[in-house]
């Protein structure tokens, strides 16, 4: 009965002492490494209860706290997986602790280090709520290093080398407070979606190898740091953003992937690299508040694909060119890169931007360039706000430009044409050429397609140079108070869509040109010049100015009719003209079939070497004056009609072998010249006064004359002066 009771009192006190341990081991023991020279984890003789206490306790468990300090700084070698709840390497010790081969470590709360050495082998760690480090240098593993909870390092941290292992950061929202730079291999972002690794301000994530954005968010406090990448970049769809920045740097080749998420990166994009190129693998858009791209050094290829930098409710969205000295950068490849604003300011005058492939270049609003060069080779470039060279070179594609807005160029910066078209569309823009001196901005091709009914302003006396061909397809185009011109050396196309305007028309230098103006014969509302040092100006329609003071000046080269009508006449005013030549030596001539009409024909301001020749069997008419005051006017075979006075103040007017008709008033001064040419002149019209010579009795000499006027109306000679027949007088009706 004694024996009994004994033996199950004994079986009780054993079951309650299993309970007390399960009990005391479920709340957690304290672990301290006590070892005098064995360097095995996996030793009961190496750990201690207390610091400095007596060994002989449990190797940790998965509720110990694990603690190594100066009460021993033997070494420890990781020989078994860890599993424990904290890991501490405190002040004092001062060896190194390694994780062997195969061994993997896990805490379920912190690993904080403040002194001695960490190596990590090739498996896992990892860390269940935060990684401190203050001292001592931790390598990690080679493997993957899962960290949840907050990362801090204190300004007089030690060391973290990345062992070409992975951080990858899980859990819920921490912070991460690393003091300025922290260089991992590869760096895996998977908090759970809508949580935030908050980064401490101006803070560096380095990546030597792969950045991956998988879920949650990267932000930074107050002050900007950035994820600086040096390889390649991977955002999820599962990404919800943040405003952490993004750099990529260094010299090696890199990919930039947002398959799936091409809207899921929501911060500033840096690349500066010293070389090499960051190629992409999808479309990247920035539709943040404020979320602008650097592109400052290296190569962008775009690989196909688009980069939209754009946010509708806030103009405050740029790409930004390169800004240091002797910097390059290239955006490669097809595809499209485009954002709001394009800005190249801060640079010297050795920054480049170039675009090397077939590609396209847009911005939504303004583009400026202040410093260094623009390269479009044959990108196609739309700016959709103002185009603004404050300096630097722009070295136009040559393929298609248009600008939707205002053109300002400083007399400070070059536009270079590159044998390309530039296109001005869109609502109405002024357009000044140099900000300080009247200026000249030559382009090869030029096409005016603006909105129905709006019009680009050309600041006054500046002037639009055109190497190649001009079109005039839609809307108008007006100088500010006065005159430039429209200056072309080659074809000029006029549209049936085309408005008008006021800004004179310049055809010159020596190329042969065609003006085209088929349905649209009566749409062109300026002056027209042609003032060509030789070569031909010829019509492939009819040509009609018949709006207020639109005149055409002939004064040097040759117009071919080519059958069709030029006609100059407005039915308001009087004062429309054609101008003939005005300078030394110079020689106009109308060649070809065809008319050649205006209200008024004017020669005056010439020397006597100018020249005006009808060179075919055309018509020339006026409907009122014909004055000629300088040199020398030749009609050849052309039927001349004069519907006003005809002038002759002075020079020499050869007239035609035809008939020329007069409908009002012969007057030729003294020291002018009439040569009869074997032809036929008419009187016709209402009555007329005839002065030969107006400074004496003079006769004048015809070959044939009529007199045709209508019935009852006359021609009055004046006092003392002949009108000489050589061959026939017709008195047909009149007096």
């Amino acid at each position: 009965m004694t024996t009994n009771y004994i033996h199950q009192n004994f079986k009780k006190a054993i079951v309650l002492l299993s309970f007390i341990v399960i009990y005391f081991e479920s709340q957690g023991l304290s672990r301290f490494w006590v070892s005098s020279g064995n360097t095995s984890w996996n030793n009961t003789a190496n750990w201690s209860a207390t610091s400095g206490g007596a060994g002989g306790q449990s190797v940790p468990g998965t509720s110990d706290a694990v603690t190594f300090n100066g009460s021993s700084v033997v070494s420890c070698a990781l020989d078994a997986n860890v599993s424990v709840t904290s890991f501490t390497i405190a002040s004092g010790y001062s060896g190194t602790i390694t994780q062997n081969t195969g061994t993997t470590i896990t805490t379920s709360s912190l690993f904080s280090q403040a002194a001695g050495t960490f190596t990590g082998g090739n498996s896992s760690i990892t860390i269940g709520n935060g990684f401190t480090q203050t001292s001592g240098t931790f390598t990690s593993t080679s493997g993957t290093f899962y960290i949840s909870g907050a990362w801090t390092k204190s300004q007089s941290a030690g060391t973290f080398n990345h062992n070409s292992g992975t951080v990858y950061y899980q859990g819920s929202s921490n912070d991460m407070n690393i003091y300025l730079t922290e260089t991992f291999n590869n760096l895996y972002i998977n908090l759970t979606t809508g949580n935030t690794l908050t980064i401490s301000s101006g803070d560096i994530l380095k990546t030597l190898g792969t950045l991956t954005l998988y879920d949650g968010l990267a932000s930074y406090y107050s002050t900007p740091g950035y994820f600086e990448a040096q390889g390649n970049v991977t955002v999820s769809a599962y990404y919800d953003g943040g405003n952490q920045p993004l750099n990529f740097t260094g010299a090696s080749a890199q990919t930039f992937d947002l398959t799936g998420a091409t809207l899921r990166f929501n911060a500033d994009i840096t690349i500066d690299k010293t070389s090499g190129t960051v190629t992409l693998a999808s479309n990247l858009t920035l539709d943040g508040s404020n979320e602008d791209l650097y592109l400052l050094s290296g190569t962008l290829q775009l690989s196909g694909y688009t980069v939209d930098v754009f946010y509708a409710s806030n103009y405050d969205t740029y790409i930004y060119g390169p800004t240091g000295t002797n910097t390059t950068f290239t955006v490669a490849g097809t595809g499209t890169l485009k954002g709001r604003h394009f800005y190249q300011t801060g640079g010297t005058s050795t920054s480049t931007f170039t675009i090397s492939g077939a590609s396209t270049f847009q911005t939504y609003s303004l583009f400026t360039l202040g410093t260094g060069t623009f390269t479009s080779n044959t990108a196609t470039v739309t700016i959709s706000g103002n185009f603004i060279l404050n300096g630097g070179t722009f070295n136009a594609t040559s393929g298609t430009m248009s600008c939707a807005a205002e053109w300002n160029r400083a007399s400070t910066a070059t536009f270079n044409h590159n044998s390309g078209t530039v296109t001005f569309v869109g609502t109405h823009t002024t357009s000044t050429i140099c900000s300080t001196a009247v200026g000249t901005e030559t382009f090869y091709n030029l096409t005016i397609n603006k909105d129905g009914g709006n019009y680009i302003e050309i600041a006054a006396q500046d002037t639009f140079k055109i190497l190649n061909n001009l079109i005039l397809y839609n809307g108008l185009v007006n100088y500010a108070s006065t005159a430039g011109a429209l200056r072309v050396e080659g074809n000029v196309t006029v549209s049936s869509n085309w408005d008008g305007g006021n800004e004179p028309l310049f055809f010159s230098n020596t190329n042969d040109q065609n003006f085209d103006l088929t349905s649209a014969s009566a749409l062109f509302n300026a002056d027209i010049i042609i003032k060509k040092r030789s070569g031909t100006v010829t019509l492939l329609s009819n040509l009609t100015l018949n709006g207020s003071n639109e005149d055409l000046y002939l004064l040097a080269g040759t117009l071919q009719l080519s059958g069709y009508i030029v006609d100059v006449f407005y039915a308001y005013n009087y004062d429309t003209y054609i101008y003939g030549p005005v300078g030394t030596s110079t020689t106009f001539t109308v060649a070809g079939t065809g008319t050649l009409k205006g209200r008024h024909f004017y020669q005056t301001d010439g020397q006597a070497t100018s020249t005006f020749t009808i060179s075919g069997a055309s018509t020339f008419q006026t409907y009122s004056l014909f004055t000629l005051g300088t040199g020398t006017f030749t009609s050849n075979t052309a039927t001349v009609t004069i519907g006003g006075n005809f002038i002759l103040n002075g020079g020499t007017f050869n007239a035609t072998s035809g008939t020329m008709s007069c409908s009002a008033e012969w007057n030729r001064a003294s020291t002018a010249t009439f040569n009869h040419n074997s032809g036929t002149v008419t009187f016709v019209g209402t009555h007329t006064t005839s002065t030969i010579c107006s400074t004496a009795v003079g006769t004048e000499t015809f070959y044939n004359l009529t007199i045709n006027k209508d019935g009852g109306n006359y021609i009055e000679i004046a006092a003392q002066d002949t009108f000489k027949i050589l061959n026939n007088l017709i008195l047909y009706n009149g007096l």
